[in-house]
Order: structure tokens, then C-alpha cells, then sequence
């Protein structure tokens, strides 16, 4: 499954994007923001859908993945993956 930092790093590379405070003025943000997921952090549900769709990724799948992430439950990350897991297949 996809994760923040997955995001960043993909972002950085298919927008040749050099330092986070180039990322941060790609997607009109502090570059504190970015430097936060560089540490562990998890990018909001809006940018998240914004990086998927510059991505040309599923936004929808990139949703989930994130607030799987984000979510502490592991009932709930659980069940999460497994429909991702069922969408990938369909």
C-alpha cells in the first residue's frame, strides 16, 4: 500500500522535483508541511488527492491508502487493505 513518504518520493522523481522546499512550492505549501512527512507525518486527504492526480494515480485508492496510514485501529487499517487489495483485483 502506498504510504505519504511513498507519495513524496514519486512526486519528487516524476516532477523532478530537487529538495522539499521545491515540492512545497509545486503544491503551493509550507515547506514545513513537506519536511513533516519526511519525519513520519501523513499529508492531509486534500493533498493527498491533489499528489494523486498529478500522479495520475487512482485518487480513490490513494484516499484509502492514507487514511489507512493515518488510522491507529488496526481493525480498521485492516479492512482497508483488504479492499484494496479486492479493487486491485477487479
Amino acid at each position: 500500500m502506498i504510504t505519504s513518504l511513498d507519495l513524496l518520493n514519486q512526486l519528487k522523481v516524476e516532477k523532478q522535483l530537487l529538495s522539499n522546499r521545491q515540492v512545497a512550492v509545486f503544491l503551493g505549501i509550507n515547506h514545513m508541511t513537506v519536511n513533516r512527512i519526511v519525519k513520519g507525518g501523513v499529508w492531509s486527504d486534500e493533498l493527498a488527492c491533489i499528489i494523486a492526480q498529478e500522479l495520475e494515480l487512482d485518487v480513490d485508492l490513494v484516499l484509502l491508502a492514507i487514511i489507512s496510514e493515518r488510522c491507529n485501529n488496526e481493525r480498521v487499517t485492516d479492512a482497508i487493505e483488504d479492499a484494496l487489495e479486492k479493487r486491485n483485483l477487479a
